[in-house]
């Protein structure tokens, strides 16, 4: 691609203009690569939740891996209110999950400063604070912003483990790396 914008446009599902590859030996690595990279960048984009399970099964994880990550590359990047909260935090880890489904879950870890992002569940103690939803569709509800986290909460399909408090900060985080996906 010759700029940021066409990359992002293509992504988007908003061009169809292919890049130039020069190298190309092995066409029949590049198609599969390209066909999971358009669903996974359809599934991103979707303003309701997929019909087929499995397709909920991995938009939520690649949602869990994109928050992770989201927020520790924030702090890595010096983004100010996500850095204040890192330096100011001492030894704490910070998670998503899905009863149930062991594979649907994610972390972050910070500590003075630093952040590190990882797959799957933190075996090493209790997280800090972790973010547990009952089902994939509740917790596509609050992902997609379709369902309010209030009254998830009280109905139970969210359940935040630990002070309340940090779930809000959480969530400010959340909506931060959404509003930087979209």
């Amino acid at each position: 691609f010759k700029t940021l914008k066409e990359f992002n446009d293509f992504f988007k599902g908003k061009s169809k203009k292919l890049p130039k590859i020069r190298g190309l030996k092995h066409l029949y690595l590049v198609i599969p690569t390209f066909r999971v990279l358009l669903k996974m960048a359809a599934l991103l984009g979707a303003a309701n939740p997929p019909a087929k399970s499995e397709d909920k099964i991995l938009l939520v994880k690649l949602y869990f891996y994109l928050l992770s990550s989201g927020i520790s590359q924030l702090n890595k990047c010096g983004h100010p209110q996500v850095s204040a909260w890192a330096r100011s935090s001492p030894d704490r880890v910070y998670a998503w999950s899905v009863d149930n489904y062991p594979e649907l879950s994610a972390y972050i870890r910070v500590k003075a400063g630093k952040t590190k992002s990882s797959r799957g569940q933190y075996t090493r103690s209790k997280p800090f604070f972790t973010m547990r939803f009952d089902t994939p569709d509740s917790s596509l509800g609050i992902l997609l912003q379709k369902d309010d986290m209030l009254r998830s909460t009280a109905e139970e399909k969210l359940i935040m483990e630990g002070a309340p408090e940090f779930g809000a900060q959480i969530g400010g985080f959340m909506m931060l790396v959404g509003e930087y996906a979209k």
